[in-house]
């Protein structure tokens, strides 16, 4: 009797067995949030009597890509914008770096994110963006920008 059992023991372990299934990951997605980001350009600019330059904010091709375009503005002409950005993908996502592409002899950007941080799904943040057009701009000339957040899912280095 025994015997017999191995026997089916064994025969069974021996066979193939197929196991289907259906396995869903998710998604590591950021996205700016033009409505939830401001720039401190109202009223009148400091030393020169007039309301003159603004900053226009868009997105680009992808959600994660933002558009930032300085209008009208002048040699010397600087600001700072609060620009909110949110995970809008399924998982935790660690915000390494942005990355900002601008024509450097015109404009000097610089951003402070704060420290590298985990943002979970729905989990917003927002990082403040420093412009300064240079004395070799041209004035009443448009300036556009672009801003990529490079994040990469929670549990990579």
């Amino acid at each position: 009797m025994s015997l017999a059992a191995l026997g089916v023991a064994y025969g069974l372990w021996a066979e193939t067995v197929h196991i289907e299934g259906t396995v869903n990951t998710g998604t590591a997605d950021l996205e700016w949030l033009v409505d939830e980001s401001s720039c401190n350009d109202d009223g009148i600019d400091p030393g020169y009597g007039k309301d003159v330059g603004w900053v226009s904010l868009a997105l680009g091709p992808t959600s994660d890509i933002l558009e930032v375009t300085v209008e009208s503005a002048y040699p010397t002409y600087s600001l700072a914008c609060t620009l909110a950005y949110r995970n809008s993908g399924s998982i935790p996502v660690r915000v390494k770096t942005i990355h900002t592409t601008y024509p450097n002899d015109k404009l000097t950007v610089s951003y402070w994110n704060g420290p590298v941080v985990q943002l979970d799904p729905g989990q917003q943040k927002t990082c403040t963006v420093y412009i300064h057009v240079e004395d070799q701009a041209e004035p009443g000339i448009s300036y556009t920008f672009t801003m990529r957040i490079n994040h990469v899912q929670w549990n990579e280095p």
